[in-house]
């Protein structure tokens, strides 16, 4: 192994784990698929790690350790890092990590061993289950993926336990986490809306995350929203950006009395507090939420839509 593959691996580490790509749009398959890639990052990685030390004799069980715990801390130091230059950490990406790091470091041993009979197979259905547990969520973000194509122009119509997994809720400051839930008390078209109950917190809501399918022949984004109780303020929220600071998105606040309500808004009016417009084929997250003076709260949301 020449000595220059060394700054190029480190350069391609850089690249691929540090700097702050930004995929166009958010689509949840190919965040899915970058999640599943780390095990093939790592598992090349610990293969071309144990190559250069051990130059092409048998690793030592000393050097596994040492491997394991260098590349194991390499993998868990990198997502906390990553916040901290404009990605994200993720639990999935420190777990596929530390799969491909254990693949390694079979693999490679037992090349050198020769390793034949159970062993060998039992090798091989390792390597096959953790590809496969990789693969899961993959195939799980494939079929959100090909409903979201399916209902579009609707974002979501909450006809199908499936679209709860396009909604995160999340509360800040709180000790309980909102509940969300298909309901078919009140709804606006088809057969169930979304129940959304907010806990007491600073802030609580939900967002969604995953696939945007804007195109130029749309000009208004529209949701319904029912109220059963008292007044509140709702603030939605658009994001092009990773983490964007409040100057840097979309921020609205729309005062929703009791009752159903369809809230229309033109797609030119995604503008930041600083006059920037938001680039909607970059659009990365969409947030509904209330602020302290109106939680605990329940509100229904439907059909949302572009038109």
């Amino acid at each position: 192994m020449r000595p220059s593959i060394i700054p190029l691996a480190l350069l391609a580490y850089i690249l691929l784990l540090f700097a702050p790509i930004d995929i166009i749009g958010s689509n949840i398959v190919i965040d899915r698929l970058a999640d599943a890639g780390h095990l093939l990052i790592f598992f090349l990685a610990t293969i071309l790690s144990l190559r250069i030390m051990t130059k092409h004799s048998a690793p030592s069980p000393e050097l596994i350790k040492l491997l394991a715990l260098g590349i194991g801390s390499l993998i868990v130091i990198t997502e906390l890092i990553q916040p901290y230059v404009g990605r994200s950490a993720s639990f999935y990406d420190a777990l596929f990590g530390l799969f491909g790091l254990a693949l390694g470091l079979i693999d490679y041993k037992m090349y050198f061993k020769r390793i034949r009979g159970k062993y060998l197979y039992a090798t091989i259905l390792l390597n096959c289950l953790l590809v496969t547990l990789s693969l899961i969520p993959v195939l799980y973000a494939t079929e959100i993926y090909l409903l979201g194509r399916k209902i579009f122009p609707v974002i979501s119509d909450f006809e199908s336990p499936l679209e709860l997994k396009l909604w995160q809720p999340y509360a800040l400051s709180s000790n309980s986490q909102p509940s969300i839930a298909l309901s078919r008390d009140f709804k606006s078209s088809g057969r169930s809306s979304l129940a959304i109950g907010l806990p007491q917190a600073k802030f609580a809501g939900l967002e969604y995350r995953w696939q945007f399918y804007f195109e130029r022949s749309f000009d208004k984004l529209l949701f319904d929203i029912y109220n059963p109780s008292n007044r509140f303020v709702l603030h939605l929220r658009a994001d092009d950006k990773r983490e964007a600071e409040f100057n840097d998105r979309y921020n609205k606040q729309f005062v929703i009395p009791p009752g159903w309500h369809t809230i229309s808004l033109p797609l030119t009016d995604l503008t930041t507090p600083g006059g920037r417009q938001i680039d909607i084929y970059k659009l990365r997250r969409l947030l509904f939420f209330l602020d302290e003076d109106y939680l605990p709260s329940t509100f229904y949301l439907d059909n949302i839509r572009l038109e």
